[in-house]
């Protein structure tokens, strides 16, 4: 379980984002057809948008995966104190 608080969380968030905010908002932006097309569905629209959300979610998980990594990398943050054990 990580043992980070709401400063550190907040500062750690601040910094993995730092410079990538842009495509940040364009992967966001991708999913604006999606959600679109999922909305003009006129027989039960939230068939499409509850079919939509777990690709969205895991999209940004790996988004997520792929900051916490470059954080790693540059040294921002260790491994473990995001509640991950390093084994022998």
């Amino acid at each position: 379980i990580p043992a980070l608080g709401a400063r550190r969380a907040l500062q750690l968030s601040m910094e993995m984002t730092r410079g990538q905010v842009g495509r940040l908002f364009v992967l966001d932006l991708s999913f604006l057809g999606w959600v679109l097309l999922s909305l003009m569905c006129l027989c039960l629209p939230w068939i499409g948008l509850h079919l939509l959300a777990p690709y969205y979610r895991m999209t940004w998980a790996e988004a997520y995966k792929s900051l916490r990594d470059q954080a790693a990398a540059q040294g921002i943050v260790r491994m473990e104190e995001l509640g991950y054990l390093r084994l022998a």
